[in-house]
């Protein structure tokens, strides 16, 4: 709460006076955390005007014919939001699937990195805390590169010296492909075609998205940051 609190005053000190704050809620949040958001807001000064889901508040357009989904992750599993188009943008139903949020994800990837430290090697860079700390710092940038090339050459610290080892992205986009299965199931399972809204943070995940792009029937949006 001193955290929110101390960024909201920094925020009002930029915004100046305002009538009110339009807040844009992840989909996983519960009324409980929103209330206390709120009762933050007026303390320091920001009433709250209203709150939007942000599933809703991304739809850009409308998709005749096709099924509206918004795909989110929280830190630990996959908020699936399914959108009404009738009149207007609306929340409908919600779905959510663990193990497919941004820490389990990491996980998986950071495991087949030590891996193949191990094998080529015989460094383990998550029995180190200030290694593994490297491993995670780096990690999203090597996913980034292995979704456009082959392999890389990664280096990460040792003590007074570094250790390299080669990572295929082949082996990480099998990782990565068998952890997004039970989704690309999910989304096969629904009926008729499909309009995906996909969150910037899941396109961090390169061979996720390569599986929501093969979905029968799927139209795949990955929204702006």
């Amino acid at each position: 709460a001193d955290v929110v609190g101390a960024h909201l005053e920094r925020l009002r000190a930029t915004l100046g006076p305002v009538d009110g704050l339009l807040l844009v809620v992840p989909g996983w949040w519960l009324p409980e955390q929103l209330a206390a958001l709120e009762a933050l807001c007026r303390v320091a000064g920001l009433p709250v005007a209203g709150a939007v889901d942000s599933a809703v508040a991304a739809s850009r357009r409308r998709w005749p014919g096709r099924q509206l989904l918004h795909l989110e992750p929280s830190l630990n599993g996959l908020v699936i939001s399914r959108l009404g188009q009738d009149d207007g943008v609306v929340l409908a139903e919600r779905d959510e699937l663990s193990g497919l949020g941004v820490e389990p994800l990491l996980r998986s990837a950071a495991a087949e990195v030590a891996q193949c430290f191990i094998e080529e090697c015989r460094f383990d860079p998550l029995h180190d805390a200030a290694t593994e700390q490297a491993l995670h710092d780096q990690l999203p940038g090597w996913l980034a590169r292995l979704g456009r090339e082959d392999e890389l050459l990664a280096a990460l610290p040792a003590g007074a010296s570094q250790v390299q080892a080669r990572l295929p992205a082949a082996r990480l986009r099998a990782r990565l492909a068998r952890a997004g299965e039970p989704l690309f199931q999910w989304l096969r399972a629904l009926p008729g075609p499909l309009a995906l809204q996909v969150h910037d943070r899941l396109a961090g995940f390169p061979e996720l998205l390569a599986g929501l792009l093969h979905v029968p029937g799927g139209e795949v949006t990955v929204l702006a940051p």
